[in-house]
């Protein structure tokens, strides 16, 4: 399931905070250079089936909402058989098409409600029909327990109507010629909770502005292009994290601010969900640092800004001081020039006492 089977503990590089990963986080979140210890690269992660892991956006697999689910999900409530539902085969409304071309010329042209008819595949329908087509309201059921109940125009599903797969997933909304289709709702079921997307669908992806949730209580709301956050959004974590910003792909890509649970506030660039660019990290006990990250640690050119008023302007490696830089005081302004290797100072040439 890639998932950590109970709550586990991994230790920062700096041993200052254990960042532990919970069951819907699925790993230990790397703390990096400054601990961000809610984890944006936990949030952005979710990106593949729930049915496959838990660190996921439930809209990649099934590739549409009435494909075939996947059966890698935890106590499949209708006990399906997994090596039947590899989500290659046909959609369910594609089922019964052969079997509709038997009907020509049956039945009348006005709209009219039939007895229940049940297919050579065991699926049945009852409801409406226009001729040969199910057309008005009407309820087809599968033999595995899918079923879907809504509108249908000339034998497709389009309207609002809901489509309830074996698992229990469930979405509630408009459809347009067999594919979910602008406004709706898709509920996914887990071991670990309920994922809950609102928003709007492109041809069965989700595509434009929609709320998606999760069952530890994390959100996002934003933009999604093909089935994937893209553009702007806003993340919330459980405790009170929250980040605002541009997302790529499910990452966090381009610029965007992210504020911790204990105030401390990242703003800048983003790649691939880490701290990459020029940025400016402030921690509620005043430090500051301003200048370039590589993947998390302060790495290039930066300064930084302890809270009772020292600077060090120079040169990082890896968040540490490496290459030159001076260290300022912070009352008289006097400073020392000196060399760095991995955070200790290596050489100086004095310029005034530093304070």
């Amino acid at each position: 399931m890639g998932q950590c089977a109970e709550k586990q503990c991994c230790i920062s590089q700096q041993g200052e905070q254990k960042v532990c990963c919970t069951p819907t986080v699925g790993r230990c979140l790397s703390t990096g250079d400054l601990s961000l210890a809610e984890g944006a690269r936990g949030a952005a992660g979710r990106n593949g089936s729930p049915q496959k892991n838990s660190n996921s956006n439930f809209a990649a697999e099934p590739d549409t909402v009435a494909s075939e689910p996947d059966d890698e999900y935890c106590d499949d409530p209708n006990g399906g058989d997994s090596s039947a539902a590899n989500g290659v085969g046909p959609g369910y409304f594609e089922r019964e098409l052969a079997e509709f071309l038997h009907f020509v010329g049956k039945g009348s042209a006005v709209e009219e409600a039939r007895p229940a008819h049940r297919f050579e595949t065991g699926a049945t329908y009852t409801g409406s029909w226009k001729g040969n087509l199910r057309h008005g309201f009407g309820v087809h059921r599968w033999p595995d327990g899918a079923e879907y109940k809504g509108q249908w125009v000339n034998n497709q599903a389009q309207g609002m109507g809901m489509f309830v797969h074996r698992n229990n997933d469930t979405y509630l909304g408009q459809w347009f010629e067999n594919k979910a289709h602008g406004l709706g709702m898709y509920r996914h079921y887990d071991c670990v909770g309920v994922t809950l997307y609102e928003g709007e669908f492109v041809n069965d992806r989700l595509n434009g502005y929609g709320v998606e949730s999760w069952g530890e209580g994390s959100r996002f709301q934003g933009n999604f292009r093909n089935g994937v956050k893209d553009g702007f959004g806003v993340y919330h974590w459980p405790g009170g994290a929250k980040y605002e910003g541009t997302w790529e792909g499910n990452h966090i890509n381009g610029s965007g601010t992210y504020v911790g649970i204990d105030g401390r506030t990242f703003r800048g660039q983003w790649h691939d969900s880490r701290m990459h660019g020029n940025g400016k990290f402030e921690w509620v006990n005043g430090r500051v640092y301003s200048g370039e990250y590589v993947f998390d640690h302060k790495d290039g050119f930066g300064v930084f800004v302890w809270e009772g008023g020292q600077k060090y302007q120079g040169y990082w490696r890896q968040g540490k001081q490496h290459g030159q830089g001076n260290i300022a005081g912070a009352s008289s302004g006097a400073s020392v020039a000196a060399s760095w290797e991995k955070g200790r100072r290596v050489t100086d040439k004095d310029k005034g006492a530093v304070d």
